[in-house]
This record gives C-alpha cells, sequence and structure tokens, in this order.
C-alpha cells in the first residue's frame, strides 16, 4: 500500500522460504534495510534518520535520547555520530516535539506536514498498534522533520492478543493513531506525537485531502484484492506449520483459526474501518472513545499497568453530542473517581468507565498485597 500510495522510500519486501542445511526454517520477509545510502535514503551530510524505539530494545552503545511520550529515539544515520553532532540532532527532534505539543505557531516550519499526513493516514488505516510509539522511523530533509518510511507491521489489523486483557483488538470504529491510548493496555507510552497533530486543524484538512483524492482508491481496491490471497496464502501457512508445529499444535485452538476465516476477517475489519473513515474524512463526524473496564483481581493479579487499563472489556466510538450505551448493564463510575457515570450525559471527550469506584479498587488492592 504504501508503495501504490508512493511514500517515499518505501523499502521493498520479497517473501522467501528458508533453508538451513537442507532443513526448513521457515517463511520469511527478505526486506530491504532502511538506511542512508545514494541508492536508498540519499541523506546529506546535515541529515539524519531516526527510530522510536522502547528502553529494552537500547543497547547501551547504541546513539540514542529520551523524548516525550516513553520513547527513545535511536539515531541510524550518521552512524557513530559524535558527541556534539548527537546533541544537535537531540536538540532538533526535542524542539519540534516542544513545538508539537504546544500547537506552536511555526510548528510545519519544523515538520513536513505532507510527509507525516501520509504516514499517519497509513498507520491508521491498516490500525498499527505501534504507530508513534516503537519502530516507526523519522528523518531530516532540507531542514525539515519527515515522518517515514513505512516499516514494521506485524501488529496491525488487530494481529494481536494481548498479554494483559487476552482480548484480541478489534475495534474498527475508533481513530487509532491519535487516541492517548489506542489500546487496552499502554504503560507509559502513548501516541503522543499523532495525538497532538490530529488536534490542529490544519492537520486534519491534510489527512481529509489526501484520503479523498489519493488513498480511498487504494484502500478500497486494498479490501477488494484481499479475497484472492486465499488461495496465495495457503501455501505459506502450510509451510508454517511445517515449521512451528509444535507451537501451532498449542496454540491454534486459542488464537489461530482456518487461514481463509482469518482472510475474511482481514477483509471485514478493513471495510468497517473503510467506513468509519469516510464518517470521518468524508462527513467530518467527530468521535470520541468510550472504554469499559471490569476490575476482577481473582481472574487476574494487578500488574504495572494501571487497573483501568488492565481490565478493559469493550469499547464504543461515540459520535461527539451522543450518548453511548451501558453495554455491560451495572453501575459505571468514572476512571480514577467515586463518581457513578450517568448514561444520559453526551460524550464530549474520551472516557474510561469502570465498575468498581476508585475507593473499592483501593480496597480490593489493599487486600489482594495482604493476602498474597
Amino acid at each position: 500500500f504504501a508503495s501504490k500510495a508512493r511514500l517515499r522510500w518505501t523499502p521493498r519486501g520479497e517473501p522467501a522460504d528458508v533453508y538451513l542445511n537442507g532443513e526448513y526454517a521457515g517463511l520469511y520477509l527478505l526486506a530491504e534495510r532502511i538506511e542512508a545510502a545514494p541508492d536508498k535514503m540519499n541523506l546529506s551530510d546535515k541529515d539524519f534518520l531516526g527510530q522510536l524505539k522502547s528502553k529494552t530494545m537500547i543497547g547501551k552503545n547504541d546513539a540514542a535520547f529520551l523524548i516525550d511520550g516513553g520513547s527513545y529515539f535511536e539515531i541510524k544515520f550518521p552512524v557513530n555520530p559524535s558527541e556534539r553532532r548527537l546533541s544537535e540532532i537531540e536538540k532538533s527532534v526535542k524542539d519540534a516535539s516542544r513545538a508539537l505539543l504546544n500547537n506552536s505557531d511555526n510548528l510545519f516550519d519544523i515538520l513536513n506536514i505532507d510527509s507525516f499526513a501520509r504516514m499517519f493516514l497509513i498507520d491508521e488505516i491498516f490500525m498499527d498498534m505501534d504507530a508513534d510509539i516503537n519502530s516507526s522511523y523519522y528523518y531530516s530533509d532540507g531542514g525539515k522533520i519527515c515522518a517515514g518510511p513505512a516499516w514494521d507491521y506485524d501488529r496491525s489489523m488487530a494481529n494481536m492478543n494481548s498479554d494483559v486483557t487476552n482480548l484480541k483488538i478489534k475495534y474498527p470504529n475508533q481513530i487509532y493513531c491519535a487516541e492517548p491510548y489506542n489500546m487496552p493496555y499502554s504503560g507509559d507510552i502513548s501516541c503522543l506525537r499523532y495525538s497532538r497533530l490530529y488536534r490542529n486543524k490544519r492537520f486534519r484538512q491534510r489527512l481529509a485531502e489526501i484520503y479523498k483524492n489519493e488513498y480511498r482508491a487504494l484502500l478500497v481496491n486494498t479490501v477488494k484484492d484481499i479475497s484472492v490471497l486465499g488461495e496465495t496464502v495457503s501455501a505459506s501457512d502450510a509451510m508454517e506449520s511445517v515449521r512451528y508445529k509444535a507451537m501451532r499444535q498449542r496454540f491454534d485452538a486459542e488464537y489461530y483459526k482456518d487461514t481463509r476465516e482469518e482472510i475474511s476477517d482481514i477483509k471485514s475489519l478493513l471495510e468497517a474501518h473503510l467506513a468509519f473513515l469516510d464518517s470521518v474524512f468524508i462527513d467530518g463526524k467527530e468521535y470520541k472513545s468510550v472504554w469499559f473496564s471490569a476490575p476482577d483481581f481473582r481472574i487476574r493479579p494487578p500488574k504495572r499497568y494501571s487497573v483501568a487499563e488492565l481490565y478493559i472489556v469493550d469499547h464504543r466510538a461515540v459520535e461527539v453530542g451522543s450518548k453511548v450505551e451501558n453495554v455491560l448493564g451495572k453501575k459505571m463510575y468514572i476512571s480514577g473517581t467515586d463518581t457513578v457515570f450517568d448514561f444520559n450525559t453526551p460524550i464530549t471527550d474520551n472516557i474510561t468507565l469502570l465498575t468498581k469506584s476508585q475507593s473499592e479498587l483501593e480496597a480490593d488492592i489493599r487486600r489482594y498485597k495482604e493476602t498474597k
């Protein structure tokens, strides 16, 4: 999709069956490395290339620094930068981040609005759970910071089973990339830059232009083409079963379906998201997220994530000014308070509702710790 959308410097890739000493080792994507080189990303000596990573992915010798939102920015180019050059790049990135968070008047003198809009839409269309958190690339060109190239989409299109909630993420009716918490758990990181960008009127206008005039037609064709994948992907799925036989036997019943059923799910998911994006970027509707959380420490102990996020059981995207249905049919409390939520109240902002008040949660946590 990124190649068809002519996103700059999109890496090429080809599937490859790999054999080691005659033994089948699995199906891989042989991918072009993202790097600055004359025949790849032809950046000048004044430019830089960097990638967002989590703290656990940063080595002690990596040229990286912490930025707003909890992610680290690792310098990929220049390779082995001097302390002075690293300091200059860090200042540029943090100045841009500060301008973005403050919605400064000169924001788009610092950021290339077109590249960020195009990257945002690709991440949004395919509902990438790592967008603006982990693996995202950024580079400078002509004095401005640009988003891209496209990279790492293994956790897109609901291909994620949360280790915390054990719920498959299938909520096509929300703006993934602009939610402060775009999944039922976020730890200490969030899609901070995308979230702030989406609040900018000029940026949203550019999103709507690109979506209506370019990306929507590509998405419609992509959805049509998905049906053909049933014939071609089945063979690769069979090969994967050979390579990961033990794992597949262990997890098939819980996670994996028939290949054609999975492809049908992906098609339905993208069709639903297409309809939702039409309502946002063509019809101009605005939505907010309502998350429903049902904490129960008997089922799962509290971990490092906030209790509200840990026990998410449902989600509704609600048009601003509309009311939300009480999908659990229980008394619900506004997250972090003892206030009962009134379901006659129009939704005007993102909100998380819990089956327990803050006081009840704190008491439950005390009892859990004492028992433990």
